[in-house]
This record gives structure tokens, sequence and C-alpha cells, in this order.
């Protein structure tokens, strides 16, 4: 195993994991920041575009394509060997990325040019912004360039995940693998750790439950 994956796929999954308890505490200052009184109207604006709907409606795709084969893996590969299954799923999780990353882009980017978000514009915050959208650049690319990712997803990085719970890590089938499958791994574990010291999460908590709360609230009557 050479140095290059151990580094990648051994220790900055750890890392990333190991440093939510300095986080948590760092985050009193990212909260602090996120509830200033002129960072109100802007972060309220930000919740509610259309770059949030976009962020968001990419989430609901990518999580569940993520996640349902990491916790049942054996079905997945069942589910999926019916081809135009699998066409559909590729289809639908290039979407999802896409969605994800326009709206990402576009909040990023009315962050760094509009001088309200100031207080918001730090190192940390531009680090992390780079870091999500290099993950999902990466992951719309894997889903463009290397077929039946879905499938590879479950035989591949599935064991490598569950490997890292173990605490046996093994990224051996993950190191055999071509540059942007391993970029899109890194590049989110980078983005894993970074996100528990942004603004990001809770904003996209909040925009989720202001979604529902305003799809639930009752039409007036005209």
């Amino acid at each position: 195993m050479s140095l290059e994956a151990v580094l990648l796929f051994v220790v900055l999954p750890y890392v990333a994991i190991g440093q939510l308890v300095p986080a948590i505490l760092f985050r009193k200052l990212v909260i602090k920041a996120v509830h200033a009184p002129e960072l109100q109207p802007s972060l309220a604006r930000e919740r509610s575009d259309f770059a949030a709907w976009l962020t968001w409606f990419g989430c609901l795709v990518l999580i569940p394509l993520h996640l349902i084969p990491l916790l049942f893996p054996s079905a997945s590969l069942t589910v999926l060997s019916w081809r135009p299954l699998l066409v559909g799923v590729e289809l639908v999780g290039w979407m999802g990325g896409a969605l994800f990353l326009v709206g990402v882009g576009l909040a990023g980017l009315r962050r760094i040019r509009d001088p309200r978000f100031g207080p918001l514009r730090t190192g940390l915050e531009l680090a992390c912004l780079a870091a999500v959208l290099a993950a999902t650049f990466s992951g719309v690319l894997v889903a463009v360039s290397d077929r039946w990712g879905s499938s590879w997803y479950t035989t591949v990085l599935v064991p490598y995940l569950r490997s890292l719970v173990l605490l046996r890590p093994d990224p051996s089938g993950l190191a055999a693998m071509g540059f942007w499958p391993k970029a899109h791994v890194a590049t989110s574990f980078l983005a894993l750790a970074l996100l528990p010291f942004s603004s990001y999460p809770p904003q996209w908590i909040r925009s989720w439950f202001e979604f529902w709360a305003g799809a639930e609230q009752p039409r007036s009557a005209p």
C-alpha cells in the first residue's frame, strides 16, 4: 500500500471524524457570526432563493443513493443487476450531483461577491466551500466518465467505508481505481473535516425546516 493511499484514505478519514469534538467547541464562534443581526436579511434570502432549492433537491437525491448501498449492500447489488434500473439510477445520480453543484456554486459565488457576507468570508469558510465544490465536481465527473458507478460503489467503496467503521481500514480496492474516484473520496473527507467549522450546515438545516414549514402553511383564501 502506497504512502499516498495511507494518507488520503486512512489518515484523512479518521482525522475528519476525530476533529468533530474541537469543531463542536469552535462552532460557538460560527453560531455567533451566523446570528449577527446585520447578516439576518442576507442569510434569510440565501435560505429561500433558487440556489437553496437546487441544493436541497440535490441532497434529496444524493443522500439516499450513497446511504442505501452502505446499509443494504447485498440488496442494492441484487436490485442494480437489472440494467434498466441501473441506468435510471445513474441518470438520477448525475442530475442530483449537478443540481447540488450548481446550487452550492451559486450560493458560494454570492457570498464571495456580496459585501454583506463579509463576516462569513473567512479562510475556513472559503476552504470549506472549495472542498464541497471539489467533492461534488469530482463526483459528477465520476458519474459521467466511469460507467455504472452505482454498482462499483457498492462493491468497492462500501467495503472500504465499512472497514473504516470496524477500525480495520482497507483502501486496497479504492487505491486501484482511477484518479477521479480517488479524488472524489479524498475531497469528500476533506469537506467533512471542514464543514463543522463553517456556517453552511446551520444554513442548510434551517432552509430545510423553513421550506417544509412554508409548504405546510395553509393558503389564504382569495
